[in-house]
């Protein structure tokens, strides 16, 4: 049979016809579905609006960008940010007004201003932190931006001088007096008063109660350390001050028996 050779035309225009048609090269969108100003998400199903534009309902509308403000790419909010230094009010970046002595903080944002060094923030400007005689500036939690010089303390904005007394000595605690009696001494008001340890007693470092303890098997009994009378089937408890029966022995009128 021979081949019709006016038929070769057709089957080859309807084979460029399907070719033209999936690559989109006559002009048929491979897009179709999706609205103008946007592309087919990378990954899964969906689309995504053009950089510029943000989804309104099902189309892409353009970024209406005020002044001193920058495209941030996102699809979750408005699309735009103001400018470091500009603070959004009202859909408008405003330039922040940074006072005389202070800056702009370290934040990705820029909204907020700081005071330099030496200067505290004071309704919206800032002022200068005046430091007294013997003292230098230091971030205090009080808020005056100093502190005092060791053996100086802060007392009505100034910085007044410690006098510990004797057997006493200088602390670098930011409260109380500045000093600290010294070991075997506690204080009695405004002076530190000799520790009396008696007998079978030693110093304790506590700083509460009288300064001393009494050595393991004495007990305390007003300014003496007496001994321990332990009984029969009887220990020496953890205190070190008093005692404990034996097992399977139980304490009763002062000593230790088995029930």
């Amino acid at each position: 049979m021979v081949p019709n050779v006016k038929s070769r035309p057709a089957v080859l225009l309807g084979i460029f016809l399907a070719f033209a048609f999936l690559t989109g090269s006559i002009g048929v969108s491979v897009s179709a579905g999706i609205p103008a100003n946007s592309q087919a998400r990378a990954f899964g199903e969906g689309w995504v609006c053009d950089r510029g534009y943000h989804q309104v309902d099902e189309t892409c509308t353009v970024i209406e960008l005020p002044d001193h403000a920058y495209l941030t790419g996102n699809d979750y909010d408005r699309g735009w940010a103001c400018s470091r230094g500009y603070e959004n009010i009202k859909d408008e970046c405003i330039l922040v007004v940074i006072p005389e002595h202070g800056y702009l903080d370290g934040s990705f944002s820029g909204t907020r201003w700081i005071c330099k060094r030496g200067y505290q923030k004071l309704d919206e400007g800032c002022v200068a932190i005046v430091v007294p005689l013997h003292g230098y500036l230091s971030r205090m939690s009080d808020g005056s931006g100093w502190k005092c010089a060791r053996t100086y303390r802060k007392l009505d904005g100034k910085c007044r001088s410690i006098q510990p007394p004797e057997n006493a000595f200088l602390t670098n605690a930011r409260s109380g007096d500045g000093w600290q009696c010294a070991r075997g001494y506690r204080r009695t008001g405004e002076s530190c008063s000799i520790v009396n340890v008696p007998e079978n007693g030693y110093l304790n470092d506590k700083p509460y109660g009288v300064g001393w303890d009494c050595e393991r098997g004495y007990r305390a009994s007003g300014s003496l350390c007496k001994l321990l009378n332990v009984p029969k089937d009887a220990h020496i408890d953890y205190s070190g001050s008093d005692w404990t029966c034996n097992r399977p022995f139980t304490k009763s009128q002062g000593g230790c028996r088995l029930n």
